[in-house]
């Protein structure tokens, strides 16, 4: 066998060893590098800026569909329209096992803005405090589903918001989980109008003046 057979041979196993050994990195480097989970928006309703996620329940989906239906009337029902904002509002924010991390706040949608900040600032700082990160789906703690909400009572009153007195409305409702975890069950939520929209100034277990 020829010197110059011999070094092709010997450069075409090194290439060999290169190549395998380049194969075998890349195969473990991508079986440890996480994808992050993707959020889409699947459904919403442009004119009023609500929109629903891929990871939202299959509820929560439902009930958006009430709010289309309502939404898309000659004549807004106004107390249709006050009573699905809460619960949409209410399964949101107790919903956890869908977001994505303790800032995801749920509910946060339907809030009016003048007081969004500390509605965000309380929720995370309180019973979204412990929620760990998902963003790689790969999360091990089990977290709240609403599976099923209604309304106990409605009025209308009024409601203080900044120096005026204004029309709102109270809405108290009742719901319950796919797994008692021990988180609420029951709360009142008080709206009011805001533009074209109905938008939930505060929540809680006693009616707020």
């Amino acid at each position: 066998m020829s010197k110059n057979y011999k070094n092709i041979l010997t450069f075409i196993a090194f290439l060999i060893i290169i190549f395998t050994g380049l194969a075998i990195y890349t195969f473990l480097i991508k079986k440890d590098v996480k994808e992050k989970i993707e959020v889409n928006v699947v459904d919403e309703i442009k004119d009023y800026g609500y929109s629903i996620n891929s990871l939202d329940s299959k509820y929560y989906k439902e009930l958006f569909e009430q709010l289309k239906t309502i939404l898309k009337a000659d004549e807004i029902d106004k107390e249709a329209y006050a009573k699905v904002v809460a619960e949409l509002f209410v399964v949101d924010l107790y919903t956890i096992d869908t977001k994505v991390n303790k800032y995801d706040v749920g509910g946060d949608q339907y809030y009016h803005a003048d007081k969004l900040y500390m509605y965000k600032k309380k929720v995370v700082e309180t019973f979204y405090e412990l929620v760990k990160d998902n963003s790689y789906g790969d999360r091990k703690q089990e977290l709240p589903v609403v599976s099923n909400i209604e309304v106990v009572d409605y009025k209308t009153a009024t409601y203080k918001l900044g120096e005026e007195e204004v029309p709102s409305y109270v809405v108290t409702l009742k719901w319950s989980y796919e797994k008692d975890l021990g988180y609420d069950q029951e709360g009142i939520v008080t709206l009011v109008d805001n533009g074209n929209k109905i938008e939930v100034v505060e929540f809680g277990q006693e009616e707020q003046q």
